[in-house]
């Protein structure tokens, strides 16, 4: 579960893959989405910053436990974008940076991966195995709101 940066829109996601955006303020269900794709639960959930609290302007992603996104925005309706970023790995942890550009997704791998928004493409993978970042999946990330450049994670590291 997570809310929008107004609190007004609340994303919720289920064991059989489904999603749903509810109204928080009188809780009705806006979108129910669930279509043959979403067969994994979705895992985390981040809500893109934005000044502008329109509902037009509010967009969602989603970690996939396939190594995939789902991404949402309002003008989408009860449909969702998939987009397959990384087979090898299962997502537990997605967020966006404070400057919107980017977002990071780890999970099942001890690395972490940063993408760009805009072409859906890894910018930066932090550790590897040689110097991996974790020594175990890591189950959250999350970057700094007054910092864009730094991050912080967390594993189940000995």
């Amino acid at each position: 579960m997570r809310f929008n940066s107004s609190a007004d829109h609340c994303a919720l996601s289920f064991f059989d893959g489904s999603l749903q955006i509810v109204s928080t303020m009188f809780g009705d269900v806006i979108h129910t989405i669930k279509d043959d794709e979403m067969i994994f639960p979705i895992t985390s959930l981040t809500w893109k910053p934005t000044f502008d609290e329109s509902t037009d302007s509010q967009k969602l992603l989603g970690a996939c436990l396939n190594g995939s996104i789902i991404r949402w925005q309002y003008s989408m309706g009860a449909t969702v974008e998939h987009i397959s970023l990384n087979t090898e790995n299962k997502f537990h942890a997605i967020d966006y940076s404070g400057d919107t550009r980017r977002f990071v997704v780890a999970g099942s791998k001890p690395y972490i991966e940063i993408y760009d928004e805009d072409r859906m493409t890894r910018v930066q993978t932090i550790g590897d195995r040689v110097d991996p970042a974790h020594t175990n999946k890591i189950f959250t990330c999350k970057f700094n709101p007054e910092a864009p450049n730094m991050l912080y994670s967390g594993s189940w590291d000995r």
